[in-house]
């Protein structure tokens, strides 16, 4: 468990599918990219907490955090704040849109919790098409703001 600082996002809704949240992400993205003279890039994706009991990795879209002189460049419908507040953290390896969560999902009915909502980061920059040979993300899961961490 880790507590983590608020973090504002630039965020791709998926609306249609992968390759349209990805597109829209992009596009929103393009100005307030030109408009830096460089960027740290954090991406990541909100995922459907119903579909990791069945070891499934669905996204509900993506975000990019670049810094906060980019978010004037974005709609505002596009900009999303993930709350400060204790994440239940878990490293795991994504293929073909699976991974395993039997861990996390054992820690969160351990301590009865229901998450309020489920991100998560890719580790690394991925420079070729990984999809069939994975790539590790951490999985951090919404415990709220005022928790213990023990």
């Amino acid at each position: 468990m880790k507590k983590l600082p608020k973090k504002t996002v630039i965020y791709g809704k998926n609306t249609q599918d992968a390759r349209a949240y990805h597109l829209k992400l992009q596009e929103i993205c393009r100005d307030a990219i030109h408009h830096n003279d460089s960027i740290r890039r954090n991406y990541g994706f909100i995922l459907d907490y119903n579909q990791i009991s069945q070891n499934k990795f669905v996204k509900q879209g993506e975000y990019i955090e670049l810094p906060e002189s980019a978010l004037a460049y974005v709609d505002t419908e596009y900009v999303v704040t993930l709350p400060e507040g204790y994440y239940a953290c878990y490293m795991t390896h994504v293929v073909q849109d699976s991974a395993d969560f039997t861990a996390l999902l054992q820690w969160l009915q351990e301590h009865k919790i229901k998450p309020q909502f489920v991100v998560a980061d890719e580790v690394g920059l991925q420079l070729f098409e990984y999809l069939e040979h994975g790539y590790p993300c951490e999985v951090k899961v919404f415990l709220g703001e005022t928790m213990k961490c023990d």
